[in-house]
């Protein structure tokens, strides 16, 4: 199923993934397959060959889809990610996608053809963990312990909640996006972080042609500044 494998997770992140290490499996009634030294390439003009890579990925697939050409992912658990973004002289990013259609992107500056209900979509697969981060930021270097994700699709509103680890402490956090106000064609958007004290609450207006921030207003407290 190594091909089948490939495949699926190639369409839930949409780039071109590889597996160039052993894939091993853990069968359950929540199966599990971890797969060594795992890359995505970058854009042949990056200096860097590859985007990201991680010595181990943990998958854990739904069961019945076992039975189907294409396992359906419930959860990711990466380990030891090293990430590589760079932008040319067009302002490109590195990424490469293998469907360009496939999503929008938040401040692109690009009026969209037609207003859509949420200003994202959900991930395709239920959550996200990475475990000890190592990220090239258009030469910008950053490094984090951990980070955890997981997202839900409601009527009015699509979720994200996790955690996010830079050093010793986690730092949980909540983020909201709520369906199009036509009336004032704005995204409403609620970013909270846990900092310890009273929580840092963000409210944000995203203008519903072009997904730019319009509005912001900070509430809460930020104990430890750094």
């Amino acid at each position: 199923m190594r091909g089948n494998i490939l495949s699926g997770l190639r369409d839930a992140v949409n780039m071109p993934i590889e597996i160039d290490g052993d894939i091993s499996w853990k069968f359950s009634l929540q199966p599990q397959i971890e797969l060594n030294n795992v890359r995505v390439p970058n854009a042949d003009w990056a200096k860097n060959k590859n985007l990201f890579v991680a010595d181990k990925i943990n998958v854990r697939l739904d069961l019945f889809s076992l039975f189907r050409s294409k396992p359906a992912i419930r959860y990711i658990r990466i380990f030891d990610a090293k990430i590589n973004l760079e932008k040319n002289a067009k302002g490109q990013n590195s990424v490469v996608m293998l469907n360009e259609s496939a999503g929008g992107e938040i401040g692109s500056g690009v009026m969209d053809a037609k207003i859509e209900k949420f200003p994202v979509k959900p991930l395709p697969f239920g959550g996200l963990e990475i475990q000890d981060i190592v990220a090239n930021i258009y030469g910008k270097k950053y490094s984090m312990a951990n980070f955890g994700i997981h997202n839900f699709v409601h009527k009015q509103d699509i979720e994200f909640s996790g955690w996010v680890k830079p050093y010793n402490n986690n730092l949980p956090f909540v983020v909201k996006f709520s369906e199009y106000d036509a009336e004032k064609n704005i995204y409403p958007v609620q970013i909270a972080f846990a900092t310890g004290a009273q929580a840092l609450i963000a409210d944000i207006s995203l203008n519903g042609n072009n997904k730019l921030p319009t509005n912001i207003v900070l509430r809460g407290d930020v104990p430890n500044l750094k």
